[in-house]
């Protein structure tokens, strides 16, 4: 059980960035035929984001540097919408992934750390 919940561990950040990828790049992202419009998508999007980030790179680096990375991903997958015929960048869309980045930020240091981290210190205790 304990091998299952490490390899967990160590998925989760690139099924998050697949996920995060494939919604942005997509040509049906943000369709207007959506329960939430595109920029709610967008801001959802990279809250979970952020989150993953934070949570998945907490042993192995600091929160400046998963920022940076954050930002620069969210930078990244609104330039690269220029390759996709169906899509096109947006300063509403960099704005709503800035926003989304700094409520998972904030959301992260408000508790979802501190409850995160002790589920996760349950479960290892569980396992052993």
């Amino acid at each position: 059980m304990k091998k299952l919940f490490d390899f967990c561990s160590r998925v989760q950040v690139p099924f998050a960035l697949s996920i995060y990828f494939y919604a942005a790049l997509s040509s049906s992202a943000g369709a207007s035929s959506s329960l939430f419009g595109p920029t709610i998508l967008h801001i959802i999007g990279n809250i979970l984001l952020s989150l993953s980030l934070l949570i998945g790179f907490r042993d192995y680096i600091n929160v400046k540097f998963v920022a940076l990375i954050s930002v620069v991903l969210a930078t990244l997958v609104e330039t690269l919408q220029i390759l996709n015929p169906n899509r096109t960048p947006d300063i509403q869309d960099f704005i709503a992934n800035y926003l989304g980045l700094i409520i998972g930020f904030g959301l992260y240091y408000l508790g979802i750390k501190n409850i995160f981290l002790s589920l996760l210190e349950d479960k290892k205790n569980k396992l052993n």
